[in-house]
Parts: structure tokens; sequence; C-alpha cells
């Protein structure tokens, strides 16, 4: 839907996104924010923020996006399978690939791979856009998922995810040096006002909308300002990692939403280095599964740049220790 509005004298002096929902009524006040943080509500020809005052004769240019109701196959991208059985699948996300379909169309995601591949997934789960997926990776994020391929591993799966069964082990190269070897990172996530694709750490709630998280970590290796770390969420919270990162004074290495800076050469650019590691929880018997994913080329690449700089201590080197 594209629409050109031009700001009339007595809106003079109003937040641009309250303006927006007075003249688009069937748009949610949220999904107009996330419209104009994306860039597809211009002021003027420019972005703004929702909070932005008008001026009579502003100009505003509308052209939203909306999810797909329905999935298309799409044979790209091309994901390695790390387990499957008649009733679930693991996978090794990639860098890059959104998990599914939200605030935009597209086919280059897990979900349209996944009903390419394995059509039957298309009816599992509660929502069309997300067959079979039980839990989510951060688009930047790489590693290991798992899927369901019928409705009652999906509906055990979730049960497990909600009483926090599932153990889940992340690796991360971080921008700068925590304080400390090991620990836990608790406290409270609600959304930002400022910036709707950010979470705000906090250790007491401030609103109904903040919810608890915890993550366990340990520090495995410092370098030139940079630290190798692993991480194990009690919780799945939202960017939970990276805020929790963050936190402790160093943000993944390449997250530019949450304030890391770049200090690699120019190859290794345009990802942040967080990879889901390992995941482990109950099959219906009762036999303890765990799947593990392989870092990628480029995090490898990574630390073995790093490798020349690693200080020698008690530990082994961070290349064979994650390798």
């Amino acid at each position: 839907m594209k629409r050109t509005l031009v700001v009339p004298p007595q809106n003079t002096g109003e937040r641009l996104d309250i303006y927006l929902k007075k003249n688009l009524p069937d748009e949610s006040r949220a999904f107009l924010q996330r419209q104009i943080f994306d860039g597809k509500i211009l002021l003027n020809g420019r972005r703004a923020r929702p909070r932005t005052k008008l001026v009579a004769g502003d100009t505003l240019t509308a052209e939203i996006q909306r999810p797909p109701s329905e999935l298309a196959p799409s044979l790209s991208p091309v994901i390695p399978v790390i387990f499957e059985n008649a009733e679930l699948l693991v996978i090794n996300k990639p860098s890059g690939i959104t998990v599914h379909p939200a605030h935009f169309p597209g086919n280059n995601t897990v979900a349209n791979w996944l009903i390419s591949q394995y059509p039957e997934i298309r009816s599992v789960g509660d929502s069309r856009i997300r067959p079979g997926i039980v839990h989510r990776l951060d688009k930047g994020t790489s590693g290991v998922m798992v899927i369901a391929k019928t409705q009652k591993m999906f509906e055990y799966l979730k049960r497990l995810f909600k009483e926090r069964v599932v153990k889940k082990e992340y690796t991360a190269i971080l921008e700068g040096k925590i304080s400390k070897t090991k620990g836990v990172v608790e406290g409270y996530l609600a959304p930002s006002k400022k910036n709707y694709r950010k979470k705000k750490f906090q250790v007491l709630p401030s609103s109904g909308k903040a919810k608890m998280s915890r993550t366990k970590f340990e520090a495995i290796r410092y370098a030139d300002g940079l630290t190798l770390a692993k991480f194990f969420p009690e919780t799945g919270r939202t960017h939970q990692i990276r805020v929790h990162a963050k936190s402790l004074g160093a943000p993944v290495l390449g997250d530019a939403l949450y304030g890391a800076e770049t200090k690699l050469p120019e190859d290794f650019r345009g990802r942040f280095f967080l990879h889901a590691s390992k995941i482990s929880f109950p099959f219906p018997d009762d036999s303890e599964k765990s799947f593990s994913a392989p870092l990628p080329e480029d995090f490898k690449k990574v630390i073995e740049w790093l490798g020349a700089t690693l200080k020698v201590g008690h530990r082994r080197n961070a290349v064979h220790a994650l390798s």
C-alpha cells in the first residue's frame, strides 16, 4: 500500500506515529512504528523517528509492506540438516537468514525452505508462516534449531520450551573484556521506547511488558580487546544473550543494534558473531538427546585470526577448544 499525506496546520506539533494512526486507522500504532524504523514511511523524503514532531506542510510517504498470509516454497537458502527422523528435524541455520517472514514480505527464510523440502510440515504448528517452528534464532545468529515435523511433536517441544527443560549453549565473540571469568546475568527485559527492535535491560521491572531473564556465562579467552565466551540461557527472551552481553560491557562483535564496534578486517564484516552451538532435551521416551552445530567457517576464521594474539594461560588454545 502506497500513500502520500500532507500535514495540515492543525496537526503541527503532533508526533509522527500518532498522526499516522489517525490517518491509517486500520494499522496498529506498533506496526506503524516498525514501518517508520524500517524506512517504509518517510518524512519529507527522509527517515524519521516515531516521536518526531510534525510541522504544517510536511509530506509523508508511506509504502507499507506486510508479510504474506501464505508461504511460497523456496530452495534458497541451502540449510544443512544435522538430524532427522519421522517427527523431528534439526538444522544448522546460517547467519543472515530470517527464520520466518515477520514484518515484511520475502521468500528467503527458513520457513520457505522447510515447506519446499518437507511439504508435510506446512500444516504443523500454530501459524501458517511458522510451520513446525517452536523456537527462533535472530537473523544474524547461526546454529542449531529444532523443527517439529508432526503436530504431536510440536506440542511436546512447545511444552519443553515453556517449562524450560531445553538446555542451550551459545558461542560468542564479544567486543570488549568482561570483568568476570564466569557468572550469571539476571534481570528484566522490556521493549525500548525509542527503538522497537531493541530490548532494554533493567534490574527491576518498570512496566507490565518487562520479563525476567537469566543467562549463565563463561569467558573462554581474552585477546586484543575481545572476549571469546560461552552463554547458557535459562530463559528464552528476544535478544536475551545480545542484551546480557552488552550489560557485561562487551556486546557481541558486529552487533550494531546493541552498540558493538567492528575491529575486524573487511573480509570478516557483515554479521555478528553469535552461534547456537548445542541444544539438549529429553525425547518422548525419556532418553536425553543433544545436537551440536559446528562453527561456521567465517566464525572459525575470526578465531584463527585472533589465535596469534591469544594470551597463554591454563586453558587450551581457543581455536582447538571451539573447533
